[in-house]
């Protein structure tokens, strides 16, 4: 039968079929990796006729081989291959919980796309899982090998998936303080990266018997170095000594089972020594845990055939005679040791496997344990540890506020200071303050994230500085948090302008002061501030009536300026004034309009229906022959607002009338007198007044 007509697509679905007839999970509705069947994923909507029917016939992965020709085989074999390995990364890195009817994204069911935060360690490199060499500090807070990243060029950091360029990278500097902590932590080992290099080197010109001594000698100096036993294993299995091999691949394992790269040197050895389902098995894991895992899915494809052709010979059923391409001819008689006895070369004229069923089925149930087992070592790799008494609290001293690192966050010079005092640093100057290098780039982003390794290490090895150095930070926080909320606790004030309560009041913050200022209100949590209108005759420069603004959204430039978005709430007074790091304080009391009685409410009721005709009909009038302007002041404050519902009961009072207030063409010392105003009743006689002056002009 010609199967070349079949997409892959239907091909893959085609083999799961037959998978799941060999597991049994058709019988409970299940696909081959264990999830439930939808309704659109039957082989019927997607198949041939003529195909469904020979499925049907035998509904085997056997039926599939022998009908196939020599490309065919190669298809159904790559379709196998991705099946064993979604199936034992779905164990590992399970899917996010989905609806049938939504599904997921390509991303959150990709078994590449797992979390790998709890198998990286914040003292090991994300990349090859060493201590840290050159270390790099991203913009995302995670630190890396310069060498590492130089040499894989990593889209995206592995830990947050935070999109980096080559640029990032490569214009970094390494990391001055962790580079300092690791040569006085973990100084051997550094010294075993050399001595391991050596080796690398002797490998490239196949100088094998002086890499091994290369690699034994640097095993000496850091018996953990999972890299050096991989490489190791590596030399040997060139060497012919296959069992030496193995154990030192199993040893790296063992130090970080969560590796890649492990598993790939086990599956070599194994593959040498005819271990060829321990081999599959081994490859699985590997591909399992590869990001890019395309490069070892070849090689677990190679290896299937292999193993489906031997089983096919050994069992001594014959099938349909078939031609053998020269590829797969070449591929039965590669073997990395040629001592192996196993491999079965490849007739002109070979059978096809008869009972395959069983064996794959075998080979599932082998890797799907394999990949449990290794889930239940979570959290068993070798983790790097720091002796007693080599961690100091001047180690991590901020060099711009003398006091303990909070937040430490990293530049791309290679200088650390906590992110609360570089902000401030940066209001002033765009660059380093030890290096001046510029940090334009870092000023941009607005991350800033802090340093995982230096946070790690301060937690795990200077808990009680860092308890004490929160609960200072906690303090500082509460003082912000508790802004205006009672006479003791002043508001930071933004002498600018004259703001009126519900309307909005945009800023462009420039001044290092306000950026500071603004910076703290967002992160205590407050998202508001006073702002009162600058006056020469105030010994303070600003007024003594103004209004809290609250921070409805928050944009910067790349050069740190921003814009506000914030609109008018309370009224206050000042009872205090003060200063604080540059910028106005005060401590206020709010203004609230007096209560109506209820005699007097019919009354405010005619005047406010009143001065509100007057407002719509100068609104009207003034306008007419001026739409610019009334386009102007349409997208600054937007159209007058309705009248509230019980507008005599809010504390402000009704915002039509601010909204009035704040277009009318009048001084701004009379609309301060009237913002001071508590009673609903004069500032509706005090407008209705205004308008009827200005009613002859319109």
């Amino acid at each position: 039968m010609c199967w070349d007509v079949m997409t892959e697509p239907a091909l893959q679905m085609l083999v799961d079929e037959c998978l799941l007839t060999i597991t049994g999970n058709i019988e409970h509705g299940k696909d081959v990796h264990g999830a439930k069947k939808s309704k659109s994923s039957k082989a019927s909507d997607v198949l041939p006729r003529s195909f469904l029917k020979k499925s049907r016939m035998k509904d085997t992965l056997e039926s599939l081989l022998e009908t196939s020709d020599n490309v065919s085989y190669s298809k159904i074999i790559t379709a196998i291959a991705s099946s064993l390995l979604k199936s034992s990364s779905e164990i590992l890195f399970p899917a996010p919980e989905h609806s049938e009817e939504g599904g997921a994204s390509a991303q959150q069911i990709s078994p590449n796309h797992h979390d790998r935060l709890k198998y990286a360690h914040p003292f090991s490199c994300p990349i090859c899982d060493f201590v840290l060499s050159e270390p790099v500090t991203l913009l995302c807070g995670h630190t890396y090998c310069k060498k590492c990243l130089v040499k894989w060029k990593p889209n995206a950091c592995r830990l947050c998936k935070r999109k980096l360029y080559a640029c990032e990278f490569n214009s970094s500097k390494a990391n001055v303080l962790i580079s300092n902590l690791i040569k006085r932590w973990w100084q051997p080992e550094l010294s075993a990266e050399v001595t391991r290099s050596k080796g690398n080197q002797s490998v490239k010109v196949e100088d094998y018997g002086s890499a091994l001594q290369y690699y034994t000698d640097a095993l000496e100096l850091a018996p953990h170095d999972h890299i050096t036993l991989s490489n190791r294993s590596h030399v040997l299995n060139k060497l012919s000594r296959n069992s030496e091999a193995l154990r030192d691949a199993e040893s790296a394992i063992q130090l970080q089972p969560f590796w890649a790269k492990g598993y790939f040197r086990q599956a070599a050895a194994l593959r040498s020594l005819g271990r060829l389902e321990d081999a599959l098995v081994a490859y699985v894991l590997c591909a399992a845990l590869e990001e890019t895992p395309s490069a070892v899915l070849t090689e677990l494809q190679l290896l299937l055939k292999r193993i489906l052709r031997r089983r096919q010979h050994s069992d001594g059923h014959v099938s349909k005679q078939r031609r053998c391409s020269d590829s797969e001819a070449d591929l039965m008689h590669h073997s990395d040791d040629s001592n192996s006895s196993t491999d079965v070369p490849c007739a002109r004229t070979e059978s096809r496997t008869v009972s395959v069923d069983h064996k794959l089925l075998r080979i599932m149930e082998r890797c799907h344990a394999a990949v449990k087992a290794l889930k239940r070592r979570e959290g068993k790799q070798h983790v790097r540890t720091v002796a007693d008494g080599q961690a100091s609290r001047d180690d991590f001293e901020c060099s711009l506020c003398y006091r303990l690192l909070w937040h430490p966050t990293s530049t791309p010079c290679g200088h650390t200071f906590c992110r609360s005092c570089i902000d401030r640093w940066l209001d002033h100057s765009p660059t380093c303050p030890l290096c001046k290098m510029a940090l334009d780039e870092f000023l941009a982003d607005r991350g800033r994230a802090t340093t995982t390794f230096l946070h790690y290490a301060m937690e795990t090895l200077l808990a009680v500085d860092m308890s004490e150095r929160q609960r200072v930070h906690e303090e500082e926080m509460l003082a912000d948090s508790l802004a205006g909320q009672d006479l003791q606790h002043e508001i930071p004030v933004f002498v600018c302008t004259l703001a009126f309560p519900t309307l909005p009041c945009p800023l462009h913050v420039f001044e290092p002061r306000y950026r500071l200022m603004v910076r703290r209100s967002m992160e205590s949590g407050t998202r508001e501030f006073g702002i009162c209108m600058p006056s020469s005759s105030d010994a303070h420069g600003f007024v003594d009536i103004g209004v809290m603004l609250e921070i409805r959204d928050l944009r910067y430039f790349p050069d740190g300026r921003s814009v506000v978005d914030a609109v008018g709430s309370r009224r206050f007074r000042c009872l205090e004034k003060g200063q604080r790091d540059g910028y106005s304080t005060a401590r206020v009391e709010f203004l609230v309009d007096q209560t109506v009685p209820p005699e007097g409410l019919q009354e405010l009721q005619t005047l406010h229906d009143q001065v509100r005709g007057l407002v719509e009909t100068w609104w009207t009038e003034h306008f007419r022959e001026r739409r610019d302007e009334r386009a102007r002041v349409v997208s600054f404050f937007g159209q007058m607002p309705n009248v509230e519902t019980s507008y005599w009961t809010l504390p402000s009072g009704p915002s039509w009338l601010w909204w009035t207030l704040a277009i009318l063409p009048v001084r701004s010392s009379l609309q301060l007198e009237v913002l001071a105003m508590t009673s609903l009743k004069l500032r509706l006689r005090v407008i209705g007044r205004m308008l009827r002056r200005l009613a002859p002009a319109a």
